[in-house]
C-alpha cells in the first residue's frame, strides 16, 4: 500500500512540474469570477433535505469545459474525471484520493 502510494505522489509531483492545457488554463481564468453568474442560474427546488447535496456550480461549469474540450460523453467525462489526474485537478478535486460525483 505504501508503495503505491509513494508511485503515486511521484506522477503528480510530474504532473505538476510539466505546465499541461487545463493547468495553463486555471492559471489565466479568474474562476471565481464566474460563480455570481453561475449560482443566479436556475436550480431545481429539492423536495427535502435528504440526498445527496447540490454540485457546486462552478465545478459543474468547469467538467462541462472539459467535457467540450475532449469530446466526451457524460459516462467518458465520470470515468476520466476519476481516472485523469490532471482533470481532478483542473476542476478542483482532490488529485489522489478517489471522489464521487
Amino acid at each position: 500500500m505504501e508503495k503505491s502510494f509513494g508511485r503515486a505522489e511521484k506522477r503528480l509531483q510530474k504532473l505538476e512540474a510539466r505546465k499541461d492545457f487545463l493547468s495553463e488554463l486555471n492559471g489565466i481564468i479568474p474562476w471565481d469570477e464566474f460563480r455570481s453568474c453561475l449560482e443566479q442560474l436556475p436550480t431545481q427546488e429539492r423536495k427535502s433535505k435528504a440526498g445527496r447535496k447540490p454540485i457546486d456550480p462552478l465545478l459543474v461549469f468547469k467538467l462541462l469545459i472539459v467535457q467540450q474540450l475532449y469530446n466526451l460523453s457524460d459516462e467518458a467525462l465520470e470515468y476520466q474525471t476519476h481516472d485523469r489526474v490532471s482533470f481532478r485537478r483542473f476542476v478542483g478535486l482532490s488529485p489522489i484520493a478517489s471522489m464521487r460525483f
